[in-house]
């Protein structure tokens, strides 16, 4: 659609005298925008469609109506924290103050513990700690308050060794004498507690056992690398110690058994064929700890043997 609008236009001629001014009433056409219009148009039509399609639909809920697609997971389990007098009761709880247990590394153990005064032979009576709260009663040699190499002792009698002891000490070494543990896992902590002490060297360690202290030793020696040489007097086990042979080489080993006593012999023959560092000394009779009574050399052999590879 146009309009049409009125205008003056004024014209204005000169003359030398006056200024005649003359009025032309025009009308022009001028274009109106219809673009405003039509888009208004258009924006009503598309509302008045969209509440036609919003008629037909349901009104959303208040709350989600949509089930989970996993199952539900059960609720954590409710733990109990009882605290001792309701773990322990009255109960005693066996075990020691040490200030010492605080400052040990990890995969450390408690030194052993002295009980008592030393005895005329120079032996202090100990207790070791073992992994399961066990105490372990023994006699320790002690040379000295600077490091020197442990040398342990395994036999069903600690008392048997006779002057073995002495005679280890008397050649510069710290000597730990022990009743049999329970178990050969036992004998890593047996040499770890050992080696705490001032007066051994930790990585100067050697093993003497005998007769069921023996196969023990050997168990022992070949789960715990720290064990340097080994002595075994009657290993008696022909089915099961030479397995363990390949765990405990290259290390040094000294073995003595009587021919007489079968079992041990064959199984001391078995040992010493698998061992790449191994020393065999026969006697005709006797067994374990009771061949150093039988043979006084055996205690001066085994003293220089052990001289030989844990301080030369």
């Amino acid at each position: 659609m146009r309009r049409f609008v009125r205008q003056f236009v004024p014209f204005i001629f000169r003359s030398s005298s006056k200024r005649v001014i003359v009025r032309r009433d025009t009308t022009c056409r001028v274009p109106t925008n219809t673009t405003f219009s039509h888009n208004l148009n258009m924006s009503l039509i598309f509302l008045a469609l969209l509440a036609g399609c919003a008629a037909g639909e349901t009104a959303p809920t208040l709350t989600p109506t949509a089930g989970l697609s996993a199952p539900t997971l059960a609720p954590s389990p409710t733990v109990q924290i009882l605290n001792s007098d309701e773990l322990y009761g009255d109960t005693s709880i066996g075990g020691q103050n040490n200030p010492v247990a605080a400052a040990l590394p990890s995969g450390g153990e408690l030194p052993p513990l002295m009980s008592g005064t030393l005895t005329l032979g120079g032996a202090q009576s100990i207790q070791t700690v073992l992994a399961d709260g066990t105490l372990l009663n023994g006699d320790l040699y002690i040379n000295g308050d600077f490091r020197v190499p442990g040398v342990l002792l395994l036999a069903p009698d600690r008392l048997a060794w006779g002057l073995l002891p002495l005679q280890l000490h008397s050649a510069g070494m710290s000597v730990l004498v022990v009743d049999l543990p329970p178990n050969a896992t036992d004998i890593t902590t047996i040499l770890i507690s050992f080696s705490e002490l001032n007066a051994v060297d930790p990585a100067r360690l050697g093993v003497i056992g005998a007769d069921s202290g023996a196969n023990m030793a050997l168990n022992g020696c070949a789960i715990y690398a720290a064990c340097d040489a080994l002595v075994l007097l009657s290993p008696d086990g022909r089915d099961s110690l030479p397995s363990l042979m390949p765990n405990f080489n290259p290390r040094p080993l000294l073995i003595s058994v009587a021919q007489t006593d079968t079992e041990a012999y064959l199984t001391s023959v078995a040992l010493a064929g698998l061992s790449g560092d191994a020393q065999l000394v026969t006697y005709d009779s006797g067994r374990g700890a009771s061949l150093l009574a039988l043979y006084p050399d055996l205690t001066n052999t085994i003293v220089t043997w052990m001289t030989e590879h844990l301080k030369g």
